[in-house]
């Protein structure tokens, strides 16, 4: 292993990045739901980015949070500061603010995506991109 400003390398130059990135199509009237289980490691959100194409109804927002076990997706920990505003003109790009402390992500837990509003036609992409911390 070798480390230089890329990050660290093995001997045929390939990169190892302590990150995980998560799409999860958002296609009208996405329902609330898990979109990453912790299997091994500690994990935190490390930044969240919906890209719409159509936009969302009437105060339509977007939220990420960390579930515990078996926890409900709308009883887990907002990452971030504010929901995200899906009702823009598309296309649009929202980038999310993370909270200062973002939750620890243990095995067993579950990163999901919760809609307020109205989602109907929203079309779109939310990206959340998770660092591994241990």
């Amino acid at each position: 292993m070798t480390l230089d400003k890329t990050g660290y390398k093995d001997d045929a130059s390939r990169i190892f990045d302590a990150r995980e990135r998560v799409n999860y199509h958002l296609v009208a009237v996405p329902v609330a739901n898990y979109i990453w289980f912790c299997d091994r490691g500690v994990w935190v959100v490390e930044s969240v980015v919906v890209q719409a194409r159509v936009t969302g109804g009437t105060s339509a927002t977007i939220d990420v949070l960390v579930c515990q076990q078996v926890e409900a997706v709308a009883s887990g920990v907002s990452q971030l500061t504010a929901v995200l505003d899906v009702e823009e003109t598309a296309p649009f790009k929202a980038v999310g603010t993370i909270i200062a402390a973002p939750t620890e992500i243990f095995p067993g837990d579950s990163v999901a995506f919760n809609g307020g509003g109205t989602l109907t036609g929203l079309i779109g992409v939310l990206t959340v991109i998770l660092k591994r911390t241990q």
